[in-house]
């Protein structure tokens, strides 16, 4: 199992494999998926709270390995992963700073424009 870094809480679920985890990190990590998840979310005194307890009340589709935007979301991930791994953290950072650093590396390669582009595509608009 290679390396990984947690932020601050950690999910897990079974997958059928890489690519369906790829897909799904793409997703869970997008600028877009939180601002579907936003009108859904309890306002608390600091915005949006329990992201995590709403999240999939969204139709998030099972990865599909016959959907173009479905293994493109899987390789933007993969591609997201490589920009990543090539960074330099430092160990006094927060995990915000961290968290910021890594998405200015994505928005510089393009790599997440691109995503929240799929993403767009592949997760509805809640009805509210």
């Amino acid at each position: 199992m290679g390396d990984a870094l947690i932020d601050h809480k950690l999910y897990w679920g079974a997958v059928s494999g890489l690519d369906e985890a790829r897909y799904l990190t793409a997703i869970l990590n997008s600028s877009t998926l939180l601002e579907r998840v936003k009108p859904l979310q309890a306002l608390g005194l600091f915005g949006g709270r329990d992201f995590d307890k709403v999240v999939f009340s969204l139709p998030i589709a099972t990865y599909d390995h016959t959907s173009d935007d479905h293994r493109q979301l899987a390789d933007l991930a993969a591609a997201a992963e490589t920009a990543a791994a090539g960074l330099t953290f430092h160990p006094d950072w927060t995990f915000q700073r961290t968290r910021k650093y890594v998405r200015a590396e994505l928005d510089r390669a393009g790599i997440a424009q691109q995503i929240e582009q799929a993403v767009a595509r592949v997760v509805p608009v809640p009805d509210v």
